[in-house]
């Protein structure tokens, strides 16, 4: 019986991941709004500019349960993971 039940919560467990995978697009709106906060009073001008240059440099792979995104220009380095709907910049 316990078998079951720990088998039943590992299945909810990972279709719950599967169906709260975050995107592309989260992944960019996230990495572009972390350069913003690092601009201080010209954060508008940053986030406009990041917002094209981040699409261009991040490469985003979803893996079904999870997303990484890495940057292109830096031999693939992991900047991003997305899990529960939530993406965790590095």
């Amino acid at each position: 019986m316990k078998k079951i039940i720990s088998l039943g919560i590992t299945v909810a467990i990972l279709v719950a991941m599967a169906l709260t995978c975050p995107k592309e697009k989260d992944h960019f709106e996230v990495i572009s709004s972390k350069f913003a906060d690092y601009a201080g009073i010209a954060k508008p001008l940053v986030k406009l500019v990041s917002d094209k240059g981040v699409k261009g440099v991040v490469k985003v792979t979803d893996c079904v349960l999870f997303s990484i995104g890495q940057n292109r220009l830096d031999d693939n380095k992991l900047m991003s993971v997305g899990v529960f709907g939530h993406v965790f910049v590095f």
